[in-house]
């Protein structure tokens, strides 16, 4: 019989048959299965794959919102910056069909405020800044010549450009 060293003080003694070690289970008497029988013993390297599974899920869900975030503009972006690209190059016709004006909005207009002595000046250099969504459209914010700030609405639907609202 073995000896159990925990119980005495500091003495060996036989353990006692307690009466919740004589207690069973009904569904597990008689030779029946144990209740942990079914659970399977823990594979690391099964553990390892699911942290890595959920952490690559994870960075995948963070970086498409922030993908989303970055680029939801871009089509609204890409239109400003071709526009400022054609007055950079000063090919204004260019620039006069980029803005798809109204019937009243006439190229002598546009070039009395996109011209070489327009309101902004000659565009030589430019850098969108910011863009962000509102209604129907896309203020987009360009710093023009390093010093003067435009903000330029581009409707979503077919690209025009206008001043914003």
């Amino acid at each position: 019989m073995p000896l159990d060293y925990a119980r005495g003080g500091g003495e060996f003694v036989e353990p006692s048959k307690e009466p919740w070690q004589k207690i069973r289970v009904p569904a597990l008497c008689n030779g029946g299965p144990s209740v942990f029988e079914h659970i399977r013993p823990i594979d690391p390297r099964a553990e390892r794959r699911r942290r890595y599974l959920i952490s690559s899920l994870v960075f995948v869900v963070l970086l498409s919102g922030y993908g989303y975030y970055h680029f939801r503009n871009y089509a609204e972006e890409r239109q400003a910056r071709q526009f400022f690209e054609a007055l950079q190059r000063k090919d204004f016709e260019e620039a006069y069909r980029i803005w798809q004006p109204t019937k009243s909005y006439k190229l002598k207009d546009f070039m009395e405020d996109w011209g070489d002595k327009g309101l902004q000046g000659p565009v030589e250099q430019f850098r969108i800044m910011r863009s962000s969504r509102r209604g129907t459209g896309v203020v987009v914010q360009v710093r023009v010549n390093r010093n003067q700030n435009v903000s330029l609405w581009v409707e979503r639907g077919d690209k025009s450009l206008t001043f914003p609202p």
